[in-house]
């Protein structure tokens, strides 16, 4: 996936809403208990139609 020989996640959920009713692709724990999120992104168009800025998709 994304992690190397040091690092691990464990998917626990897809498509979480969150308290400012955004949603997560997927949502995981890391090896060390940080949560992760995950966006899944196809290409530019997928980005760019957003209302959102891409960067506020994970706060």
């Amino acid at each position: 996936m994304i992690c190397d020989e040091e690092e691990s996640m464990l998917i626990v959920g897809k498509h979480v809403r969150n308290s400012q009713h955004g949603i997560s692709d997927l949502t995981a724990v890391d090896n060390k208990g940080n949560l992760v999120l995950v966006e899944i992104k196809r290409d530019r168009k997928d980005i760019e139609g957003r209302k959102e800025a891409f960067e506020f998709l994970a706060i």
